[in-house]
């Protein structure tokens, strides 16, 4: 089987897209965990979606590999957001940088530094790499001023130098990231909600043909699709990601009061009507 760190996940309804890169960015495969920008690109390109969700895992690697893919998100028609769900080094950095929404988990980080490679030739080469290496150097920062930093070009020259690791809050502050998710805030909601629905799929089932038989039920006469299961999945996605930016909005004081009151039955009503679904779904069956 091809392992491959890198991957493109589209949606069921195909409206958006998942790009993991996770691995060495480099010119030209070397290993299977090294991901290039022929392939990425490749596939970008083919992509007809309105929104990419980039999630990086990646020490960095090649500047010309990182800028290409950074240059392919950056152009295409879809709203990006990017993800750091572990490292995002180096040139790996720049990347994250494509994205609109630019999200550092909690337990992740950010590194920074100055351009380098190895070198070898006579005096006047050696000078000439130099000032390469100091130019690749802006090129990279001007992916970090276009994202909208809050510091100074002389802060950013200080922390490129010291070659930093930045935590998810270090990286709020300057404006590297734009927000730090907290997983007990929503994969802990999330994997409630959907023990929740597979109580419910299984209490049903039992008022249906009696504990002994609900489990051989659930298999055999019933027949549950993957597809149904998929669909129950994907409105509980589309509402947490409508409550995620509800509340987003809420904590930004972009509600309206009125508005604002509402939030909480309209997270009723969305249960409630999944819990409809779930039951629609058995008593159908």
């Amino acid at each position: 089987m091809n392992h491959k760190f890198y991957n493109l996940v589209e949606s069921q309804d195909k409206s958006e897209a998942h790009l993991y890169i996770f691995g060495d960015i480099l010119e030209y495969e070397w290993v299977e965990s090294d991901v290039t920008p022929a392939c990425i690109v490749t596939e970008l390109e083919k992509l007809d979606v309105s929104h990419i969700i980039c999630h990086i895992n990646s020490y960095g690697g090649h500047v010309s590999a990182g800028l290409a893919i950074y240059n392919a998100l950056k152009s295409h028609k879809a709203k990006i957001t990017t993800i750091v769900d572990g490292f995002a080094c180096s040139i790996a950095s720049a990347i994250f940088m494509a994205g609109e929404e630019r999200i550092m988990n909690s337990a992740s980080m950010l590194m920074i530094h100055n351009v380098w490679n190895y070198t070898c030739g006579n005096a006047n080469e050696l000078r000439k790499t130099a000032d390469d290496l100091e130019k690749m150097t802006d090129v990279v920062c001007n992916t970090y001023r276009e994202a909208g930093l809050t510091i100074s070009d002389e802060e950013l020259k200080n922390m490129l130098d010291a070659e930093s690791w930045l935590t998810p809050s270090e990286a709020l502050d300057s404006g590297f990231a734009t927000s730090i998710q907290k997983a007990t805030e929503s994969d802990k909601a999330a994997a409630n909600v959907r023990d929740c629905i597979m109580t419910l799929i299984m209490a049903g089932l039992t008022a249906k043909f009696g504990e002994k038989d609900a489990k051989v039920a659930k298999a055999a006469e019933l027949q549950i699709s993957i597809d149904a299961i998929n669909e129950l999945s994907d409105r509980l996605k589309a509402m947490e990601n409508e409550m995620r930016e509800l509340k987003g909005a809420n904590e930004a004081g972009q509600l309206p009061q009125d508005q604002n009151e509402t939030v909480p039955n309209s997270a009723v009503n969305k249960s409630a009507a999944l819990i409809r679904a779930v039951n629609n779904h058995i008593n159908k069956n």
